[in-house]
C-alpha cells in the first residue's frame, strides 16, 4: 500500500507542477501582450501627434508664402507690369543676379547658358570671371534649370502655363502686354522664392513646438513672428539677394544643432544632417560663413562654462567643417572661405576639444577657462593671419574694421 500511495503523491505532485507552469506561461503571455498593447498604442499617439504638429506646420508655410507674395504685390502691382518693367523693379545688385538667370533661360539650352556663367567676360570686361564662384549663383542655377524642365514638360503635356493680358493704362500711354502663372521666367522667379520663405512659419512652428515641448509654444513663436515680420525678414522687398534663399536653411540648420544637443545620445547621423544643412545654408550666401562663426562662438562659450560637453561640440564642429570643405570645392576654390574668421575658429576648437584629455587633468576650472579662451583667440587671428598672406587675400578686412570701431579698438 505505502508504494502505491508514493507514487499517487508523486503524479499528484507532477500533475500540479504542470499545471502551475501552464498558469504561469498564460500569465507571461498575457502580460506581453498587455505591455505590446501599450507601446502601440503609444506609438500611434506620438504618430497622431506629430501628423497634427506637420499639417500645422504646413498650413502655417502655405498662409506665409501667401502673405508675402501679397505683400509684394501691393508694394509693386507686380502682375499688371511688362517684362521689360519687373525687371527694372529688381533694384541694386538684385537685377545682377536675375540677369543671370535670365542668361541660363534663354540661352539655347542649359549647359550653354551655364557655360556662359562660368565664363563670363561681360560683367568685369575686359576680364572673364566664373560669377558662379563670385557671386554664389547657385540658386539662379537651380531656378534657371527648374524653369526649363518645368516648361519643356508643360509644352510636352499640352499645359498652358501662364495667362497673358493686355494692360490698358490710360493718360495716353499705349497698352502693354503682361502675363501671370509660373511659365512666365520672371514670375516664376519671384514666386519660387516666395514659396522657398514661406516655410520660415513652419519651421518657426516646428522648432518651437520641438523645444517647448507643446503646440502653444508654437502658437505663440509663430505669432511672434508675424508681429515682427518686417524686422524678421525683407524677402517681400528684396527678393533676389542672396539672404533670401539662404534663410530657411539657417533654421534647419539650427533646428539640427539644437536636435544634437537634445539627444540622449550623439551620434555619426547628426553630423551628417548638420553638414547638409550648413552646405545649404552657406552655397547662396557669402555672408552665411560669419552667422556660423557667432554659432560656433556661441557654442564654446557654453563648453567653456561646463554645460556643454566635448563629444557634442566636436560632432556639431565637424559637421561645420566638413560643410565648409564641401562649400569650397563647389565653390571652385573660393579662398575668402578659408581666410575668412569661420575656417581658423573653426580648426582652433577642434584643436581645443581634442586635446580636452589633457584640460581634465587640470583641477582649476577658471584656469582651464582663461587658457581655452586665451587659444581660441590666439589660434583664430594667427591662423586667418597666415592664410590671408598665404592667399594674398583681403576680401573681407571691411568686417575687422567695422568690429573695431564698433569695440573703440
Amino acid at each position: 500500500r505505502r508504494p502505491r500511495m508514493a507514487k499517487e503523491k508523486r503524479k499528484a505532485a507532477s500533475i500540479g507542477a504542470e499545471s502551475s507552469k501552464k498558469s504561469t506561461r498564460t500569465k507571461s503571455r498575457n502580460s506581453k501582450g498587455g505591455l505590446g498593447a501599450v507601446l502601440s498604442a503609444d506609438n500611434s499617439r506620438k504618430l497622431a501627434y506629430a501628423s497634427f504638429v506637420l499639417a500645422i506646420a504646413i498650413g502655417l508655410s502655405a498662409l506665409h508664402g501667401i502673405y508675402l507674395s501679397n505683400l509684394f504685390e501691393n508694394d509693386r502691382f507686380f502682375s499688371h507690369l511688362s517684362t521689360l518693367e519687373r525687371e527694372l523693379s529688381f533694384r541694386t545688385e538684385m537685377g545682377l543676379y536675375y540677369s543671370y538667370y535670365k542668361t541660363m533661360v534663354r540661352s539655347e539650352t542649359f549647359i550653354e547658358g551655364l557655360g556662359h556663367v562660368i565664363n563670363d567676360n561681360l560683367t568685369e570686361y575686359p576680364d572673364t570671371i566664373n560669377t558662379l564662384k563670385r557671386f554664389n549663383l547657385y540658386p539662379e542655377v537651380f531656378l534657371a534649370f527648374s524653369f526649363r524642365f518645368y516648361s519643356n514638360l508643360a509644352s510636352w503635356r499640352g499645359i498652358s502655363t501662364k495667362d497673358c493680358f493686355t494692360i490698358n493704362r490710360g493718360y495716353g500711354q499705349p497698352p502693354v502686354e503682361s502675363c501671370t502663372g509660373f511659365g512666365d521666367e520672371t514670375y516664376f522667379y519671384v514666386y519660387s522664392i516666395f514659396g522657398l520663405n514661406g516655410i520660415l512659419a513652419g519651421l518657426f512652428f516646428i522648432m518651437s513646438v520641438y523645444m517647448s515641448g507643446s503646440i502653444l509654444g508654437g502658437v505663440l513663436s509663430v505669432a511672434s513672428f508675424f508681429y515682427n515680420h518686417s524686422e524678421a525678414t525683407r524677402v517681400m522687398w528684396t527678393p533676389p539677394l542672396r539672404e533670401s534663399f539662404a534663410y530657411p536653411f539657417l533654421f534647419i540648420q539650427m533646428f539640427c544643432v539644437t536636435w544634437t544637443l537634445r539627444t540622449e545620445v550623439a551620434r555619426l547621423k547628426h553630423v551628417i544632417f548638420i553638414a547638409i544643412a550648413s552646405v545649404l545654408f552657406m552655397l547662396p550666401w557669402q555672408f552665411s560663413q560669419f552667422a556660423l562663426l557667432t554659432q560656433t562662438l556661441s557654442l564654446f562659450g557654453v563648453h567653456v562654462l561646463g554645460y556643454l560637453g566635448s563629444t557634442r561640440l566636436l560632432l556639431i564642429t565637424a559637421g561645420q567643417a566638413i560643410a565648409l570643405l564641401i562649400n569650397y570645392v563647389l565653390q571652385f576654390g573660393n579662398a575668402m572661405l578659408l581666410t575668412s574668421y569661420f575656417g581658423p575658429c573653426l580648426v582652433s576648437v577642434l584643436l581645443i576639444l581634442l586635446c580636452d584629455s589633457t584640460w581634465k587633468r587640470i583641477n582649476n576650472r577658471f584656469l582651464v577657462t582663461i587658457i581655452k579662451v586665451g587659444l581660441l583667440s590666439f589660434g583664430t587671428l594667427t591662423l586667418k593671419y597666415f592664410l590671408s598672406i598665404a592667399f594674398q587675400l583681403s576680401d573681407d578686412a571691411h568686417i575687422g574694421n567695422i568690429l573695431k570701431a564698433k569695440f573703440g579698438l
